[in-house]
């Protein structure tokens, strides 16, 4: 999404050898990391209610999971143990926007990488 291109671009900008390294990474994902413990902190503490900032959190923490559907299979096992967390605190206490893009998030890119075949659920 728009915000993982930003932290992306802010990082570049910060660091003329930018070259997609592991320092790169752990940067963005300290970045990213920091978002969304800020979105459900906020959350816990307004009790669910809705503020302006939640409301902003909300579209940036969205971006960022948008921005993970970009993540090559790899990227996506290495920033896990750091988000996957973060997005069960989000599903438990996150707007119904949010919960709904964690879950799209994971259907297209976490259940594939599951060592188990996981059935749909008829409806």
């Amino acid at each position: 999404g728009y915000c993982m291109q930003m932290l992306q671009i802010m990082y570049r900008g910060s660091n003329p050898n930018f070259d997609d390294s592991k320092a790169a990474d752990i940067q963005l994902r300290e970045t990213g990391e920091r978002i969304f413990k800020r979105y459900i902190n906020n959350k816990i503490k307004m009790e669910g209610k809705r503020t302006k900032e939640s409301v902003r959190l909300a579209k940036v923490v969205s971006s960022l999971i948008e921005g993970f559907d970009s993540y090559s299979e790899n990227q996506i096992k290495a920033n896990m143990p750091t988000f996957f967390p973060r997005m069960l605190d989000i599903i438990e206490h996150g707007d119904l926007s949010v919960r709904r893009m964690v879950a799209k998030f994971m259907r297209k890119r976490i259940t594939p990488l599951l060592p188990f075949a996981v059935e749909e659920e008829e409806e």
